[in-house]
């Protein structure tokens, strides 16, 4: 939920702002540095969408889209993320780690690489996002959505896709499926094609204002004076 971002309230107001006005560009870039709120605004924004009867600046909390989205299991928002193969041969999807997936983001406000690493254990570190991925959700896209709104697909970290996958992502970027949205949330956009960053709207997130991270850190109740 918005209100669960921790500041970044000009980024919020911008995200709401596309939605008020249904102009809303097919692609998104969500940059900077890690512990900004990044994915978390996107996740936002994904529920705003999709929420039956959102209210002018967060998600009405009671919807049945709601119920589904807070629990990461609405069939019109894809999540695609850096996972790891056991065998060169290999198929790994990102739906094969969602269960950990929700897991992961249900328990912990802000996380990283490394905590994701930890959460599904693989066995080496070279995680990257696979191009069986993003067949897979090209596929997905050309259903109808379940709800009549849009189909979003969530690409946390792309810059770790490889060649095969990042060709494919920017020929579906190049001829968007209808109502289709894709956020990329990226630490490193610089690693990504030019060809992709061009077909995205770039929103850069700055780093928490000292004062905002004190004062986060004294609600939670961590018993810290200021």
């Amino acid at each position: 939920m918005f209100d669960k971002v921790i500041g970044q309230q000009d980024i919020k107001d911008l995200l709401l702002e596309y939605a008020h006005s249904g102009n809303i560009p097919h692609a998104l870039l969500f940059c900077g540095p890690r512990g900004v709120g990044k994915l978390q605004s996107a996740i936002a924004f994904a529920q705003y969408l999709l929420c039956h009867n959102p209210g002018p600046n967060d998600i009405c909390h009671s919807c049945s889209a709601c119920n589904k989205t807070t629990k990461l299991i609405h069939p019109d928002i894809h999540f695609i993320l850096p996972v790891y193969k056991k065998k060169s041969d290999e198929k790994v999807l990102s739906n094969d780690y969602m269960d950990q997936w929700r897991a992961l983001v249900t328990s912990h406000e802000y996380f990283d690489l490394e905590d994701w690493i930890q959460a599904i254990q693989p066995e080496q570190k070279q995680m990257q996002i696979y191009v069986y991925d993003i067949d897979s959700i090209n596929a997905e896209l050309q259903l109808t959505s379940a709800s009549g709104s849009y189909r979003i697909v969530i690409i946390w970290l792309p810059e770790r896709m490889n060649e095969s996958g990042a060709n494919k992502l920017l020929k579906m970027l190049e001829e968007p499926p209808r109502k289709s949205l894709f956020i990329l949330v990226s630490e490193n956009p610089d690693m990504l094609l030019d060809t992709i960053t061009s077909r995205t709207r770039r929103i850069t997130f700055k780093p928490l204002e000292q004062e905002t991270i004190a004062g986060e850190l004294m609600q939670k109740g961590y018993n810290l004076d200021p």
